[in-house]
């Protein structure tokens, strides 16, 4: 949140799912090219950092629902597993 002079919010972070295609996941590269006077000439300087964006909201709702489903299949197979009659085999 961005306060003005008065400590009233001027900008404040919202989430909107409208813009969900503008979510970025994967390695990103950041590439800077500065120029400054020492006194004497331009002085260049460059510099590259990689980076990794991962949305950790949306992969924890997913593993959540992932979890909720593999819970809910693992259930229903015991319950079916339990109602089939276990056959009991003789020996002569």
């Amino acid at each position: 949140m961005v306060l003005d002079a008065n400590d009233k919010p001027v900008k404040t972070l919202q989430w909107k799912v409208s813009d969900a295609d503008k979510w970025k996941f994967g390695r990103y590269t950041a590439r800077m090219v500065l120029a400054y006077d020492d006194g004497r000439k331009d002085v260049p300087l460059e510099a590259t950092v990689s980076f990794w964006v991962i949305p950790l909201r949306v992969i924890g709702i997913g593993l959540l629902i992932g979890l909720l489903v593999g819970v809910g299949l693992w259930s229903t197979i015991r319950k079916i597993v339990r109602k089939i009659p276990k056959s009991k085999s003789k020996m002569s």
